[in-house]
């Protein structure tokens, strides 16, 4: 995970600059960053975690125990990212990006 760079001339990563170009046989009518840095964080330590847990090493049992650890774990990743939303206004690390388009005639 690395922030933009190259920009605005970086037509090779689904970035909005490469989007923009990708789309300019329509008209966008709206665009919207999904996401920003402690949420993105946020889901990757969740994924990463969950991986980790299904690892054929660790014991089914153990994964068992673990689970209800492992929901408030979540749980906690996921209050900390929305607590920290309002710090990050104009994140470089979003999840994902939505244009809304209109094919131009």
């Amino acid at each position: 995970l690395y922030p933009f760079h190259g920009a605005p001339e970086d037509y090779y990563r689904f970035t909005t600059f490469a989007m923009r170009e990708h789309l300019k046989d329509y008209e966008i009518i709206n665009q919207i960053q999904l996401g920003n840095y402690f949420e993105t964080q946020s889901v990757l330590k969740n994924i990463f975690l969950e991986e980790k847990l299904k690892s054929r090493k660790i014991l089914r049992l153990l994964r068992l125990l673990m689970f209800p650890l492992l929901i408030a774990v979540f749980t906690l990743n996921n209050f900390i990212a929305l607590c920290l939303k309002k710090v990050d206004k104009n994140s470089i690390f979003p999840m994902g990006l939505l244009f809304i388009c209109k094919k131009i005639n």
